[in-house]
C-alpha cells in the first residue's frame, strides 16, 4: 500500500506544468500535476476515461468546447477521446487519473 500527501508531491517549474506519476498499472495511472498560475495544459485526447481533481488553487478545465471554472475541490470527469485541458488561474495542483486503454 503506498499512500502519498499529495501537497508533499508537489514540484512547481518555472518551465511549464509538472507531471508527477504517483501510481502506473495497466488498470489505472494516477498523475499529479502542479501549474503556476498562468500555465496552461492545452486541450488533447486520449483513448482513456479521464478524471481531474483541484486539490489546490483555482483556474479552468478544458472539456470539450467548454471552460468551466474550478477550484480547490472540484471533479471533472471526461468522456474517452473527449478533449480536455487545464489552464490555471493561481499556483493549481491537479490529481489526474486515467484508465489505460
Amino acid at each position: 500500500m503506498h499512500i502519498p500527501n499529495l501537497l508533499s508531491q508537489a514540484e512547481f517549474s518555472d518551465s511549464g506544468p509538472n507531471k508527477k506519476v504517483l501510481y502506473d498499472s495497466p488498470e489505472l495511472v494516477s498523475i499529479l500535476i502542479s501549474l503556476k498560475g498562468g500555465q496552461e495544459i492545452p486541450r488533447h485526447t486520449v483513448p482513456s476515461e479521464v478524471v481531474m481533481h483541484v486539490v489546490t488553487g483555482d483556474g479552468n478545465f478544458y472539456v470539450g468546447k467548454d471552460e468551466p471554472g474550478v477550484k480547490a475541490g472540484s471533479l471533472v470527469a471526461c468522456r474517452p477521446n473527449e478533449a480536455h485541458g487545464i489552464k490555471a488561474g493561481s499556483d493549481m495542483v491537479v490529481l489526474v487519473a486515467k484508465v489505460p486503454r
